[in-house]
């Protein structure tokens, strides 16, 4: 976000700001037998605050996968293992400076998913909670065209208990091709927010062995 007002205490503009927050990731995942899969995912955060206070972090989820039978599957996560934000204020403030810590919420989500049998279509529904209170639903539904086209739908953040939170739909598709006995997908979703001024885009891209 660019474009802040920057005043002294006086109320005088000083110039613009800018805040940035970034998060690059890596993820694997290990099928163990037919019905038991793992994952693991790596986060590494950058996050500019304000002129020289920045800082840096890394976390990890983890999660299994196992299914039940040919329709049912039920999966486990803990996400943001280790996640936290360590600011410090000196470079700005110098003796007056403050060194916190931030740290990012635990969280576990348990899931169900059914493949139905008659027509191409995956629904799933989750179940999330935290060390913080937090306890929201999330469901959504996958439709499958063919082998190379997938489409996607689903509602987040149902909060059990703030139900004054909005409601976040989303919607999205995948494409996939296989090349040289590597199948390459191509992820897209579009994810309303209602506190910003942009939506977010989310592009992925898997490469599947």
């Amino acid at each position: 976000m660019s474009k802040i007002d920057g005043r002294d205490n006086q109320g005088i503009k000083t110039g613009d700001l800018s805040t940035s927050e970034n998060q690059f990731f890596f993820a694997v995942g290990i099928r163990f037998s037919q019905k038991l899969s793992f994952g693991l995912n790596t986060k590494f955060y950058y996050y500019k605050l304000y002129e020289d206070i920045s800082t840096t972090g890394f976390g990890m989820d983890i999660g299994l996968l196992y299914l039940l039978n040919s329709n049912i599957s039920l999966s486990f996560v803990m996400s943001d293992l280790n996640s936290k934000y360590k600011f410090d204020s000196s470079p700005v403030y110098s003796t007056e400076g403050t060194a916190t810590e931030n740290q990012f919420p635990l969280g576990k989500k348990i899931g169900l998913s059914y493949n139905f049998n008659e027509i191409p279509l995956l629904a799933a529904t989750e179940f999330y909670f935290d060390n913080f209170g937090t306890k929201m639903l999330r469901i959504g539904c996958e439709y499958k065209f063919d082998e190379s086209i997938v489409i996607r739908g689903g509602l987040d953040n149902f909060h059990i208990n703030n139900t004054d939170q909005p409601i976040k739909p989303s919607l999205g598709f995948s494409f996939m091709k296989p090349v040289s006995g590597i199948k390459i997908a191509v992820d897209y979703a579009f994810a309303y927010e209602p506190y910003t001024a942009m939506d977010k885009h989310i592009v992925g891209l898997n490469f599947i062995f």
